[in-house]
């Protein structure tokens, strides 16, 4: 897999972050940037470490108007989560990854409203539940797109 593929994900990805959405269906939008790092950290680890993970999220918290360094902080701490059990999580049937899938994004999250707390912002932290619920019923999607896609450029490469 060449580093387009990835670089061309991130793209996709940041577009589908910036789509303006009303503040009261905001938390019905998925975490893409959160799902397709989950995905590269379980099945191409070697694009997704921890410090990439700490920039995109400080892409996204500047992207998104978010105080510096909270999705930054949640995303890294996911990233990191998901790196350690990287080979058990892979061989998890799909309803067993949606529920960790859920569970990284609820991290994300979790770490970008404890650093909003720290600074001083307001947050709700049950919301950010309803968000990781979304996000969890988008991964079957995000994740076999994302293989089919791998394969098929590592197919064309031989």
């Amino acid at each position: 897999m060449t580093p387009l593929f990835p670089i061309g994900v991130l793209v996709v990805v940041w577009f589908l972050s910036a789509i303006p959405l009303p503040f009261e269906y905001q938390i019905y939008w998925p975490l893409w940037l959160a799902l397709s790092a989950f995905w590269f950290a379980l099945y191409a680890p070697r694009f997704m470490g921890v410090v990439i993970a700490w920039f995109l999220g400080l892409s996204l918290d500047l992207l998104l108007g978010a105080p510096l360094a909270s999705y930054a902080f949640g995303l890294a701490l996911a990233v990191y989560l998901a790196g350690l059990f990287r080979l058990r999580l892979r061989h998890l049937t799909m309803p067993q990854q949606i529920l960790v899938a859920v569970a990284f994004c609820w991290v994300t999250l979790q770490g970008a409203v404890w650093v909003r707390w720290l600074s001083g912002g307001q947050g709700n932290p049950l919301l950010s539940t309803v968000t990781a619920c979304v996000s969890g019923l988008v991964w079957p999607l995000v994740s076999l797109s994302l293989n089919r896609i791998a394969r098929r450029i590592s197919v064309e490469r031989v």
